[in-house]
C-alpha cells in the first residue's frame, strides 16, 4: 500500500527525519517503518502523516518522484487503492450514522420521560393549589360561621 521510500523522500525534501515523524505520531521509529513496510498502515495513520507533512494522502502511493514540482501534486494512483480508501470511509460514515440514530432515539425517549415528569409535576402543583384553596375556603367558612354565631 503506502511506500516507505516515498515517505522518506518527502521527509528528506522537507528536511525532516523518520524519527521526527514517528515522534509526531507517538510511535517508535521502528514501529512506523514496520507499519509502512508491511502495508498494515491504517488509513487514519496515513491521514495523520499527510497532515504532519502537509501533503495529499495520495502522494504516498505515487511511483517515485519525477521532480520537485510533481512531488506534491496528485497523480493517478491505482484505482483499487482509492476504492479501498473510499470503502473504509463509507464504513466509518455508516457506523457513525447508526450511532447518531441510536442517540437520537435515546434523546427522544428522554424527552418523552421529561415531558411526563413535567406533566406529573404540573398535576401535583395543581392538586396542592386546589387543596390549599379548599383549606382556605374551609377556614374562611369556619371563621364566618363563628362570627355569625356570636
Amino acid at each position: 500500500m503506502a511506500n516507505l521510500q516515498r515517505i522518506k523522500d518527502i521527509l528528506k525534501e522537507k528536511g525532516l527525519t523518520i524519527r521526527y515523524l514517528a515522534n509526531e505520531l507517538g510511535i517508535s521509529e521502528q514501529g512506523l517503518q514496520k507499519l509502512i513496510r508491511e502495508n498494515s498502515t491504517k488509513i487514519e495513520t496515513l491521514e495523520s502523516i499527510s497532515k504532519i507533512l502537509k501533503v495529499s494522502i495520495i502522494t504516498f502511493f505515487e511511483d517515485g518522484i519525477n521532480s520537485e514540482s510533481t512531488m506534491y501534486h496528485q497523480q493517478s494512483p491505482n484505482d483499487s487503492i482509492l476504492l479501498k480508501l473510499l470503502e473504509e470511509k463509507e464504513k466509518k460514515i455508516e457506523k457513525l450514522t447508526e450511532e447518531l440514530r441510536a442517540m437520537e432515539r435515546k434523546v427522544g425517549s428522554l424527552e418523552a420521560k421529561l415531558e411526563n415528569v413535567a406533566t406529573l409535576g404540573n398535576r401535583t402543583a395543581d392538586n396542592v393549589s386546589t387543596a390549599k384553596r379548599s383549606s382556605q375556603s374551609r377556614a374562611f367558612a369556619h371563621s364566618a360561621s363563628a362570627h355569625l354565631n356570636e
